[in-house]
Parts: C-alpha cells; sequence; structure tokens
C-alpha cells in the first residue's frame, strides 16, 4: 500500500538523518550517548511514526475499523521496535569494527550470535497464533 511505504520510507530516514548528524554518535556504540540516542530514536521514535502512519492508513482506506488501530498500532510499533532493538547494534558493530575471524573464539562466538537471531526471527516470523472473536489467544501452530 503507498501509505504504508510512505510511513515506512520516512520512519527511517528522518531518525537516521538525525543520528548520524549527532556530533559524538559513534557507530561501535562505545558510548552510553551513542547508545541512547538510538535507544531514542532508533526504538522509540522510528517506530512511533511507522505505526502511525500505517495505522491511521490502513483505517483511511477502510482496510480495519477504528476500534482496531491501537491493536494494529501497538503490533506495529512492537515489532519495529524489537526488529530495531535486536538487529541495529548487531549491523551497526559487526560493519564497523574489523573482526579477526582467525580467532577460534571470536569465529565460534559469531556462529552462535548468528544461530541466536536466526533462531529469533524463526520463532518471530513462523508462528502463528490464533485468536477467538474477542481478541483472546487460543494456541499457537506451526506454518
Amino acid at each position: 500500500m503507498f501509505v504504508n511505504s510512505i510511513g515506512n520510507t520516512l520512519a527511517v530516514l528522518v531518525p537516521t538523518y538525525i543520528i548520524f548528524h549527532q556530533k559524538k554518535f559513534s557507530k561501535k556504540l562505545d558510548n552510553y550517548r551513542s547508545i541512547f540516542i538510538l535507544i531514542l530514536f532508533g526504538m522509540i521514535v522510528q517506530p512511533l511514526i511507522s505505526a502511525t502512519i500505517n495505522a491511521f492508513g490502513l483505517f483511511y482506506f477502510d482496510l480495519i475499523s477504528i476500534e482496531f488501530i491501537p491493536y494494529i498500532w501497538t503490533c506495529h510499533w512492537l515489532r519495529n521496535a524489537l526488529g530495531i532493538l535486536v538487529f541495529t547494534p548487531v549491523l551497526l558493530v559487526w560493519f564497523e569494527n574489523t573482526i579477526n575471524l582467525h580467532s577460534i573464539k571470536i569465529s565460534i562466538e559469531s556462529i552462535v550470535l548468528f544461530g541466536a537471531i536466526l533462531g529469533f526471527s524463526a520463532i518471530l516470523f513462523l508462528v502463528r497464533y490464533k485468536w477467538n472473536s474477542q481478541n483472546q489467544y487460543l494456541s499457537s501452530s506451526s506454518p
């Protein structure tokens, strides 16, 4: 949907511009200021922009009714915030630091971290939940 595309694009561009134009922001996340800026703009502002535009865009085009806006907004915000919490620090530090992969200890750590991220992603995206008409959780099932 066009509105979701605009919301997701703005949600990425605005916080990224603000974060990377901070004078003391370190992509290595080696100081508390950088971590705080990433949490503030990455985990709060970015999902806020995306969730708000997406939820109201779905309502505007009559894809959801007004009573589902808080639920849809919360799901969008939580999904984006968790994705940023898990993946962004790993990617920022990984691409900014040079790692000596000849060390067996670092290689094992990298494999375990990659496996944990892959497993976490599989749990989040492959498990389907069933809800009854009152939006109460019933059970989960595999795809």
